[in-house]
């Protein structure tokens, strides 16, 4: 660990300090222990609360079984995608592998490149995605997402664009 601290020309002394600090498992514990306290308190506490305070929002949208059916439509779907895609990943990225890593083509390197983009595209397309999203939303979604969260006491109240004085559509 020394040496990977050098990399940052931290001074020699302040980096043997920090290697000492970090191998005492009370220390070591204790950092762990803060990042499942910030993960919990900042990532998985705020929706499970909004559904909670919320819960008459959340029954009435529950008691819509046209919502209900939709949703599980798409959970559906989004699941049947997820398995061919998983399948044809390993069908396909097996044999790329083993010939990347033992073919001796001057090609190689293209297609170990290639191989990398989809680590890449999910980003730029969950942008564009996002951005048709709310461009095509029907309008009665539109109005329901108005209403049901964006209103004086909906759950995103203090992030919606009426404390700016702006139209959300």
């Amino acid at each position: 660990m020394l040496s990977d601290l050098r990399l940052i020309s931290l001074p020699k002394k302040f980096a043997e300090k920090l290697d000492k600090l970090s191998s005492k498992p009370l220390v070591k514990y204790s950092v762990y222990l803060t990042a499942v306290i910030l993960f919990f308190a900042l990532i998985l506490l705020p929706p499970i609360l909004g559904i909670i305070i919320k819960w008459d929002a959340m029954q009435e949208v529950l008691g819509n079984s046209e919502l209900i059916a939709r949703a599980l439509n798409a959970v559906k779907n989004s699941f049947t995608i997820a398995v061919l895609v998983s399948v044809l990943d390993v069908v396909a990225g097996i044999p790329m592998a083993w010939l990347v890593t033992r073919g001796k083509s001057r090609w190689l390197n293209v297609l170990d490149t290639l191989a990398d983009v989809p680590f890449i595209v999910p980003t730029a397309v969950l942008g564009y995605s996002t951005l048709l999203f709310g461009v095509t939303l029907k309008k009665e979604f539109r109005h329901f997402l108005a209403v049901r969260l964006f209103r004086q006491d909906g759950f995103l109240s203090p992030f919606s664009t009426s404390h700016f004085h702006t139209q959300l559509w």
